[in-house]
């Protein structure tokens, strides 16, 4: 295992809480300046054909839900439809930026629906987000800013 990621597990909950959140609130910049350079703005739904609009602060009140500790945004119920037009190919982002979008999504899961266990998957997709040539970068930075 890298030194960086042993470094990582042997942080506290609370602080790998805030490693997440660190390296979420990057993927979401880079996210959100992707969506906003290609002019994404809907996509059809392929179920019924429906015109849907993405969502552009969704990602961000998830991370803001996460430092608050509760989902007082639905966001749980905000999530279902852009998940699902991914999973169904209806919303396409390049592989980097669905990482990024998914990270964010699991930041969530873990933190306030608690339906995720594996609190490495939010580091590995955010990381794969903010490209893999500066991965481990990117995670010492998050890690020294909690530490």
């Amino acid at each position: 295992m890298h030194p960086i990621a042993e470094r990582y597990f042997s942080l506290n909950k609370e602080k790998q809480k805030q490693v997440h959140i660190w390296l979420c609130c990057l993927a979401y910049e880079k996210w959100l300046a992707y969506v906003t350079e290609r002019k994404l703005v809907n996509y059809q739904e392929s179920v019924c054909g429906t015109i849907q609009i993405i969502d552009y602060s969704l990602p961000k009140e998830a991370i803001t839900t996460v430092k608050n500790g509760k989902d007082d945004n639905d966001i749980a119920s905000r999530y279902q439809e852009p998940i699902a037009a991914i999973q169904d190919e209806d919303l396409k982002f390049s592989d980097d930026m669905e990482l990024a979008y998914y990270a964010i999504y699991n930041l969530f899961n873990f933190h306030i629906k608690k339906s995720l266990d594996d609190s490495w998957l939010i580091v590995n997709q955010a990381l794969a987000g903010l490209g893999e040539e500066d991965a481990m970068v990117n995670l010492k930075t998050a890690i020294n800013s909690v530490a």
